[in-house]
């Protein structure tokens, strides 16, 4: 791993699971860490537990990703306090058992996933840069291989598929970190996308009927601890040896060919300008 003493790590998704472990892993090592959640009691608890060993002070900060509003107002926020944002985990998702939609009227997966972790990172980008050397992971899934953007539906109305929505925002995940690892090849800044391994989190809290039975099997049967699955992302964000290394979709701790979908140069220009518009960039 590099030296990270001292270096400014935000992750979004900081209460619970990976990005929570990740936040520990890193503030270990000596990185001012920075977590946003959904509810300010959970992000104060995580930021008071940290601190309690943690030679840097962590700081949270309450974000909601599927609000654009949210976002931009979060995304001020961390600009004030971090003058220097050395590295950015987009870490948070979820998994909606069914179609919702935002008060924006955006399918709530998608707008979740995939929406608002582009709109937030587009916010920080500029920070980012001037603080390069930097690093922005973007925590996707092994699921976008059975992804597709159809950009004809994006809000997923004709297809209402739990698994469906998701794969296509892990996939969207992949394709924008394809894309701004494009735009920030000489920035000084490198961009990649992961897939940590099936992980035992609250990920799957919304599931329910019979695929809940088969995702519970299985969680207790193969999935790994978030304490493990951290250890990806954090090597991703930290270590010397992917230094460098940018555009790239990591399955685990290995470079991996993402889909077909995913190395789509038109489809992935053509997302970039359609969440652009969505977001008001």
């Amino acid at each position: 791993m590099m030296s990270i003493q001292d270096q400014t790590v935000v992750i979004s998704g900081g209460t619970d699971g990976i990005g929570r472990c990740a936040a520990e892993q890193l503030a270990k090592s000596g990185a001012r860490v920075l977590i946003t959640g959904r509810s300010a009691e959970k992000a104060r608890q995580v930021v008071d537990d940290i601190n309690r060993w943690s030679v840097n002070q962590a700081s949270y900060v309450t974000l909601d990703l599927s609000s654009p509003t949210s976002v931009r107002r979060a995304a001020q926020e961390i600009l004030e306090q971090c003058q220097q944002i050395n590295i950015l985990i987009n870490c948070a998702g979820i998994i909606a058992h069914t179609r919702q939609e935002t008060p924006e009227s955006y399918e709530l997966t998608w707008a979740t996933n995939h929406l608002g972790p582009f709109l937030l990172t587009n916010l920080l980008c500029d920070r980012i840069i001037d603080s390069a050397p930097g690093r922005i992971v973007i925590v996707s899934s092994a699921a976008h291989m059975t992804g597709h953007i159809n950009f004809d539906d994006l809000q997923s109305i004709a297809n209402v598929g739990m698994q469906k929505a998701y794969a296509q925002s892990k996939l969207a995940n992949v394709m924008f970190a394809r894309s701004l690892a494009g735009r920030l090849k000489h920035s000084g800044v490198t961009v990649n996308s992961l897939h940590p391994g099936f992980v035992a989190t609250k990920l799957f809290r919304e599931i329910d009927g019979i695929f809940r039975i088969f995702v519970s099997i299985g969680v207790r049967l193969f999935a790994s601890s978030p304490e493990v699955a951290a250890r990806t992302v954090v090597n991703l964000a930290a270590s010397s040896e992917v230094a460098g290394v940018t555009g790239e979709y990591f399955d685990k701790f290995k470079v991996s060919r993402p889909s077909a979908d995913a190395l789509d140069e038109k489809a992935c220009e053509q997302l970039w300008q359609f969440s652009k518009n969505a977001v008001g960039l």
